[in-house]
C-alpha cells in the first residue's frame, strides 16, 4: 500500500476535524450536552439527551468517489486493544461535499457502509437521528433549541 504524502495526511485530518465539528453542531441543536473526546479515543463525541441517555459517537467523513460514498472501518482501529473492544453507540456519516450527515445505530458487524446520491435527502440529519435513537434501547426525547 503506498504511503500518504504530508498533504494527503493534512487533508484527511482537516476533513475529519470538519466532519466532527459539523456533527457536533447538529447534535448541539437537539441534545442536552455534546462534548469532544481526547485525541486517540475510540469515540469522537459523547452526546447526552437527558434522562441519563449518554451515547458514544464515532464520526466518519468521506468525499464522493465515482458516484458513491464508502465508509470503511480502518484496520488500524482493529489492531489496537482499546479500539477493538470498544463499542460506539452511534455512527455519524458525513457526506462531502454536500455537508450532510446520516446517523445510524452501531448495531451490526458491517465492515463498511456504501451510499449514493439517492440516500441524500433534505431532512436526513433529523430523520436519521430519530430513527437511530428509536433503535437504541434507551430512547430519549429530542428537545429543540
Amino acid at each position: 500500500m503506498p504511503k500518504k504524502t504530508n498533504n494527503q495526511k493534512n487533508h484527511a485530518h482537516r476533513l475529519g476535524a470538519y466532519g466532527e465539528s459539523l456533527v457536533k453542531s447538529i447534535l448541539l441543536v437537539h441534545a442536552d450536552f455534546v462534548t469532544e473526546t481526547c485525541f486517540g479515543h475510540p469515540s469522537d463525541l459523547f452526546v447526552e439527551f437527558g434522562n441519563n441517555s449518554l451515547f458514544r459517537v464515532q464520526v466518519k467523513t468521506r468525499t464522493i468517489t465515482n458516484g458513491t460514498w464508502t465508509f470503511p472501518f480502518e484496520n488500524h482501529r482493529n489492531k489496537s486493544d482499546a479500539h477493538r473492544s470498544y463499542q460506539n453507540d452511534i455512527l455519524a456519516f458525513v457526506f462531502m461535499p454536500h455537508k450532510k450527515v446520516m446517523f445510524k445505530p452501531n448495531d451490526s458487524t458491517q465492515k463498511y457502509f456504501k451510499f449514493n446520491e439517492k440516500h441524500i435527502t433534505e431532512n436526513m440529519e433529523i430523520d436519521s437521528l430519530r430513527e437511530t435513537l428509536a433503535a437504541l434501547s434507551n430512547v430519549p426525547e429530542i428537545s429543540e433549541l
